[in-house]
Formats: structure tokens, sequence, C-alpha cells
């Protein structure tokens, strides 16, 4: 059946996930040393000036933040160049299956096995822990499906950035940019309700918030009723746009594709 073959693809990422199983534990336990490093850093400003909403605010904030990153992280630029390299991405585009659908079926099953490993720990320890108090179910359920889509939405835009690497040859430069632009804009280094006003308008014209600060303003009840409808919207809306690109991209990638190594 023809779902079998995406089901197989959606697998591998799941077991090649399981075999960097360590990896996973180590990055685990460094965003939690990344995340007190924050809270010590937050808690000293908050002694010489005061923070919007307060401490407790920030807090949360950083903790979700975290949880959200750990569960939309990408590496798909690596996964392009590790195959352009060596030269087995001609064996990719012999399989029944797109490589762009192999790309996106891989990266999910990666990280439904990272999320259950690294990103629900962390929502445990920070209500345990760090004060963070968990929504009425609605809003819980609301923050999942923002999760699901900011997901798919870097997915898209790892995706397209991935592209690039068909050009460069080369996949930890344009992977470092990715990840920096976005975790700048997105508010996985610093709460961006904090930005002046005239700034964080600029913020929210771009996509990014709508990976990371969104589904925080979701958890955090700070988005409500149709105002969390309509940020579902343009989630929908940027992952159509970034799919749009990627395979535009894919497309002349195609014509350029030369393979080292082989």
């Amino acid at each position: 059946m023809a779902w079998r073959k995406y089901w197989e693809m959606y697998k591998t990422g799941i077991k090649e996930a399981s075999a960097y199983r360590l990896m996973s534990v180590s990055s685990f336990f460094s965003t939690i040393v990344y995340i007190v490093l924050l809270l010590a850093v937050w808690t000293a400003i908050s002694k010489s000036s005061d923070l919007v909403g307060g401490l407790s605010r920030v807090v949360s904030y950083i903790v979700l933040a975290q949880v959200i990153n750990s569960s939309i992280s990408q590496g798909l630029e690596k996964w392009f160049g590790s195959k352009i390299r060596k030269g087995t991405i001609v064996n990719e585009l012999k399989r029944p299956v797109s490589l762009l659908s192999q790309a996106y079926l891989h990266e999910i099953g990666w990280q439904s096995f990272d999320t259950l490993l690294k990103s629900v720990p962390l929502l445990v320890i920070g209500v345990l822990f760090t004060g963070l108090e968990l929504p009425p179910i609605q809003n819980l359920l609301a923050f999942v499906v923002a999760v699901v889509l900011s997901f798919h939405l870097m997915l898209v835009l790892a995706l397209s950035t991935s592209m690039l690497v068909f050009w460069t040859k080369t996949d930890g430069g344009v992977r470092f940019t990715r990840v920096t632009i976005v975790n700048f804009l997105s508010g996985v280094i610093f709460p961006l309700y904090l930005l002046p006003e005239s700034l964080r308008q600029i913020f929210y014209v771009l996509p990014f918030h709508l990976l990371v600060d969104g589904p925080i303003q979701v958890f955090l009840m700070q988005k409500t009723g149709t105002e969390v409808l309509a940020m579902f919207g343009q989630q929908i809306f940027w992952i159509l746009v970034f799919f749009g690109v990627a395979n535009l991209l894919w497309y002349k990638a195609k014509k350029k594709l030369t393979v080292q190594g082989g």
C-alpha cells in the first residue's frame, strides 16, 4: 500500500533518533544548565530594574521557550549536506518517495522521539521546580496545536534553507545562520514582550514570533478565543509560503545538482 512507504520513512527517523539517544540526553541536560544560567541573569536584572509582569512571568517564558524550542528544532541542512557530500543523494532520488517527502517524514519521526525524551520532561521540571502553572485544559490543547503548527513551520523553513546546501555544498554555515536568526526573532533568547512597543511590532510583522512567542502566549492565556484561531491561521499561511519557497528552490537545485564524492 502507498502509505507504507511513508510510514517506513517516518520509522527511519525514529530509529535514527533512538540510535543517538545519548546525544539527546546530553542535549537535555545542557538545556537545563542553559535555563539555570538564564534564570540567574534575569534574577540579577530584576533586582536592578522592574520587569513587565515581574520575574515570575520571565521565568515561565524562559522555560516554555526551551520546551518549544526542543520540540521544533531541526537539522535538515545536515541531513542534506551529508547526502550531497557522500554522493548518496543519488540513491535517495531513485526512491519512490520524493526527496522533500523523505526529509519531511524523517524529521517528523526524529522529532517525535526527541519531544518525548526532552520536551515533555522539561515541561514537567518547569511545573515542579519553577512555579510554572498549567493552563486550563482547553488552553493546554490549543498550546499543543500551536506547537505542532510551529514544528511544521520550522520544518518548511529549514527545508527552504536546506536547499541552499546544493549551492554551498556545506551545511554548517547555512544552519548556523538560520538558527541564529530564528532564535533571536522568535523569543528563544529573550521574551519579546519586553521589547519597546515600536520594535516589538516589527518583530510581530515577521513570521518567526509564531514559532515560540505565539505558543507561549497561548499557554499563558495571553491569547484566547479568536486570537488563538487567528494565530493558527497565520501559522498555516506561513507554512504554505515556505513550502512553496522550498519547492521552488528544489526545482532550481535539481537543475544545478552536482554530487561530491561519487
